[in-house]
Parts: C-alpha cells; structure tokens; sequence
C-alpha cells in the first residue's frame, strides 16, 4: 500500500514542481495530493521510473478530473515547456517569412524542436503541429507508449 504523500514534501522545481504548481492551483486539495502521490522521491527515480511516474501521474489525473480539465491542465504546463532559445529562433524565422503558411514551412524545416515535425493552417486561427516523437526527456524513456492522449 503506498504511503501518504505529505503536500509539504511535493516538488516546488523543475519541471515537476511547475506541473505541480498548475495542478495545485486548478484542482482542490484532495485530488492534487492524489495525482502528486509518490512524487517526493522523484528526484530519486531512474529514467524509466520517472517516465512511469509520468503516465501513472497523468492516469490520476484523468480519474480525478476527468479529460476535458486534464487536457487544459497539461496544455497549460505544454505552453511552460518552450524555452527562450526556442522562441528567439522561431520569432527569427517569422520575420524572415512572407506570410504564416511560408512560416510554417519554415519552421517544419527547422531545427527550433528535434526531429520531424509538421505544421498546418486549419483557419485564419488554428494551427496543428504534429511531432512525431516525444522530446520530453522524463518521458522518452517509457518502455511503452503511453494510452492516453492526454499527455501529448
């Protein structure tokens, strides 16, 4: 049976800490505790663990929240993840394009994210990248992929 996690002992950093931090401030006290279960002995996980801690995190969170709430919680912590380096690049590419579609074609070329990436104008206010691969390091490291959508 897993012990109690003390709120107290959940992560304040890092990338753990910020999700932590969304959670806490978008979910009741109860339900946060639950999703962050175990996650003080995080900093002491293999990378295979952390990627299981990962989807075992975000399974919770389904269950407490349900999956429309899941979906806004972990695009909020998805718009955290763009560094300054990758933003510098991608505004660099925008100035030098002559209209969003060149932009986007540009940036799918890029090198602003690892490996294959695609974009594509839906409407004047839609834009849907596909990444054919996960570049979160704390996740990549799954032995499967995970079940849900949520995540991704």
């Amino acid at each position: 049976m897993k012990s109690k996690t003390d709120i107290n002992q959940i992560p304040k950093t890092g990338r753990i800490g910020r999700f932590a931090k969304i959670v806490e401030k978008m979910t009741d006290k109860d339900p946060f505790v639950r999703i962050m279960q175990d996650s003080p002995e995080y900093e002491n996980l293999q990378p295979d663990e952390t990627a299981e801690w990962w989807k075992k995190a975000v399974e919770r969170l389904e269950n407490e929240v349900g999956s429309d709430k899941s979906v806004t919680i972990m695009r909020t912590c998805g718009s955290k993840c763009c560094g300054n380096g990758q933003r510098e690049s991608a505004k660099k590419l925008m100035t030098e394009s002559s209209s969003l579609i060149d932009f986007l074609d540009k940036l799918s070329k890029s090198k602003v994210k690892d490996g294959v990436l695609e974009y594509k104008l839906v409407d004047n206010n839609t834009i849907i990248a596909k990444h054919n691969k996960c570049f979160y390091g704390q996740v990549r490291e799954s032995k499967e992929k995970f079940k849900n959508r949520t995540y991704c």
